[in-house]
């Protein structure tokens, strides 16, 4: 004979390890909350029994207690050895990237400047020069277009953006820096010395000299005697950096560097960008110039200096001149060879060639991680481990590049506590500072337990205009990818309310995907479901 709604039925809740003998009565087919306590990290088990008269019966779950759900990705960076053990996750899934840190990490970029459109002068030229740059070192099929110089050619012996537009002194010394050979000398030598002599300021007298330096000009003596003034600008240092380099004086061209980079570089993952100046534009223009400096001297940031430029637009400028000086000059610096390299993964080798910029990924299990073996390695194969770490917000060292908020609303009312029946709004405002990273951005919301997200909206009869869809729902974590393109977004997504209780909300997380040491988290708070 079974239940009948009448009878009482007595539970009673047990855990060892978490030092839970709690009993409690019931009606039969209604429910009762048990207090658990303050819950010890680790992993336990409890046990449920019921018993009403002659029936009894028994329930035990497996419960996981975690410090915290949140997770950040993480990237490790090295060269591929024989010797090499991968570091990555010993819980999930590791992405390996192996990638051509050879001749062939070039050619992208130069893809990219070779198809540049638009009619100004510094572009014409970068396609021109890319496209000799491909021709010569990976595709002789490929036909340069012609450069005409003559028509951007000033009165003064200066060079214009645009055909009869006004000379551009930084254009100009771009201009004698890449393509002396194909310009009139004399009367940019000229326009050069002009500029040098009426310059009322450190920045045009610096940059006159790089431009008669990039000419064979006998100026050192004149970078000597500037380099002596005080009060020059960041700009102006890194100008005559440049005029030192490519006069020949690498010496003091490296000392200029290296105070540069020692006063006012910054480190993000796999790049190096400048803080000189007030606002993003002026970061990409010095570290464009800085990346120039750092390729003509050889210098092992020139990568990621130039890799900070590659990887950002800026809002009113074009970097292409200095990108395509620190790419030519890079790829003197660099042996041309062959990039290949096996690996051995459960007891099979399989070989991998890297061309043109190339890359292979592999997502290995903890186990395949621990047991994989390298061999055959010819060239500089790039290795990256992207795995995904464990994140304390009292420690995490976010960046305030970014930032995110969080709140809760029902039928418009902003609330943090809700009743069974109740439909809830999650909004997660994005902020961007003027300089933060390109690129796509993850946001990653974790849902307190007693809700489940939705994506069936209409069905709930909501207003779609406002609501963003998650690219990914993995149990209670929800993500979203955003970009900085505009600066101020709200992400708006709603949940279900599946079982009552009080609980704590988690930081939600918002972390770029192409430098993962960026990211900021969102206020934690309480949820209480009656």
């Amino acid at each position: 004979e079974g239940l009948s709604a009448s009878d009482q039925v007595s539970l009673k809740v047990q855990s060892d390890t978490l030092g839970i003998d709690k009993s409690v009565t019931v009606k039969a087919f209604e429910s009762a909350k048990v207090d658990l306590g303050e819950l010890k990290e680790g992993s336990h088990r409890i046990s449920v029994s019921g018993v009403s008269g002659s029936l009894s019966d028994k329930l035990i779950r497996k419960l996981d207690v975690l410090k915290s759900r949140l997770k950040v990705v993480k990237s490790v960076s090295v060269s591929l050895a024989g010797d090499t053990k991968p570091v990555g996750s010993p819980v999930s899934s590791t992405t390996l990237i192996f990638s051509d840190q050879s001749l062939g990490r070039y050619f992208p970029p130069l893809s990219n400047l070779a198809y540049t459109w638009g009619d100004r002068l510094d572009q014409r030229l970068a396609r021109h020069l890319s496209q000799s740059v491909i021709k010569k070192f990976f595709d002789d099929s490929v036909s340069p277009e012609t450069l005409d110089l003559t028509a951007f050619q000033t009165p003064d012996g200066g060079y214009a953006l645009f055909p009869y537009s006004g000379a551009d002194l930084e254009l100009s010394a771009f201009v004698a820096s890449l393509a002396k050979e194909k310009v009139d000398r004399i009367g940019l030598g000229n326009y050069f010395y002009k500029e040098f002599s009426n310059a009322k300021d450190p920045d045009t007298a610096s940059m006159s000299l790089f431009g008669l330096a990039g000419l064979d000009e006998p100026v050192l003596l004149l970078i000597d005697n500037l380099s002596d003034e005080k009060g020059l600008t960041p700009l102006s240092r890194i100008y005559l950096g440049l005029a030192q380099a490519k006069i020949g004086d690498t010496e003091k061209a490296r000392v200029s560097f290296r105070a540069l980079v020692s006063e006012f570089s910054e480190k993000q993952d796999s790049f190096t960008f400048m803080k000189i100046g007030s606002d993003k534009d002026d970061y990409l223009l010095a570290t464009s110039l800085t990346s120039a400096l750092a390729s003509v001297l050889g210098e092992p940031e020139a990568d990621s200096l130039l890799a900070y430029t590659l990887g950002n637009s800026g809002k009113d400028i074009l970097l292409v001149s200095p990108q395509m000086m620190a790419i030519s000059d890079q790829i003197e610096n660099t042996k041309p060879q062959p990039v290949s390299f096996s690996y051995t993964l459960n007891g099979k080798t399989i070989s991998k060639k890297l061309e043109k910029g190339q890359i292979f990924k592999l997502e290995l299990s903890p186990a395949d991680l621990s047991g994989i073996g390298f061999s055959d390695i010819v060239g500089n194969v790039g290795l990256a481990s992207t795995f995904v770490v464990p994140l304390d917000p009292k420690t995490a060292l976010v960046d305030p590049s970014v930032g995110l908020g969080r709140s809760y609303s029902v039928r418009g009312a902003l609330t943090n506590s809700f009743s069974s029946s109740d439909l809830v709004k999650i909004s997660l405002p994005v902020t961007y500072a003027p300089i933060s990273q390109d690129g796509c951005y993850q946001v990653s919301d974790l849902l307190p337990s007693g809700l489940r997200p939705i994506t069936a909206i209409y069905s709930y009869g909501i207003n779609p205009t406002d609501t963003w869809y998650p690219y990914e729902i993995n149990g209670q974590k929800v993500s979203f990818c955003v970009g900085n393109e505009n600066r101020v977004k709200t992400i708006n997504y709603y949940a279900r309310v599946v079982s009552a209780g009080d609980f704590k909300a988690e930081s939600a997380i918002i972390q770029s995907l192409v430098s993962p040491s960026v990211f900021n988290l969102s206020p934690s708070g309480p949820v209480s479901i009656k």
